[in-house]
């Protein structure tokens, strides 16, 4: 719509220089005019992580900036491989399968407010990070865990993509292992994920019953 080529048309010999400079001086006026009317839409993924960060982490929401390389400027391991990382991940899915799901946004720095994309964790593609996370729920929670939840890749812009998983609720209680390989009962609290006791969730269950009866 923008272009206008007819009115380029017959141009070589039939048209003037003068009528052809006219020509294309309001061509490129027009085009200029589109394209700063297309720079007012987001792309609908952008869009979307947009909204994701319009509010703080809540007890179904949680940010985290990387699955395998530290991105906080605080930390020892700054720009390098932290083994931790994926059990901060998988602590949260963890959380969220024990309380009622939620949704767990990775490439995301809160500190910051910056969106740093999952291509810092250095795999070679979207399908090789999924695998990856996959994998270490496998071995650590169980396949069981990893069939509760859904993974989305959305681009932020070029070069710089955010992973959101979508986690469902299990009817049963999950253990998860922690770096040590210590198990803990994990839960949501508010916007963080705290481990429960065993004796604790004895007490709580307890009361749950009571309370429906």
């Amino acid at each position: 719509l923008a272009c206008r080529y007819e009115l380029l048309e017959g141009y070589v010999e039939e048209t003037t220089n003068a009528a052809y400079r006219e020509a294309y001086a309001l061509w490129q006026n027009e085009v200029t005019v589109a394209l700063n009317y297309l720079k007012n839409f987001i792309p609908p993924e952008r869009e979307q992580l947009l909204k994701l960060v319009e509010s703080k982490e809540t007890i179904s929401k949680e940010f985290k900036a990387s699955l395998r390389y530290s991105v906080d400027p605080k930390s020892k391991l700054f720009k390098q491989f932290d083994k931790t990382l994926p059990f901060e991940i998988i602590k949260a899915i963890c959380g969220m399968v024990n309380k009622d799901g939620g949704e767990i946004l990775v490439g995301y720095y809160e500190d910051t407010k910056t969106f740093v994309g999952i291509e810092k964790d250095g795999l070679k593609d979207l399908d090789a990070w999924e695998l990856h996370l996959r994998n270490m729920i496998g071995n650590d929670p169980g396949e069981f865990v990893g069939s509760l939840i859904d993974i989305k890749f959305l681009s932020y812009q070029d070069g710089i993509t955010c992973a959101l998983i979508r986690v469902e609720k299990s009817a049963s209680k999950i253990f998860c292992k922690d770096a040590h390989g210590k198990k803990h009962l994990y839960q949501r609290d508010g916007a963080r994920t705290i481990s429960v006791s065993l004796a604790d969730y004895i007490l709580q269950e307890e009361q749950d019953k009571l309370q429906e009866t």
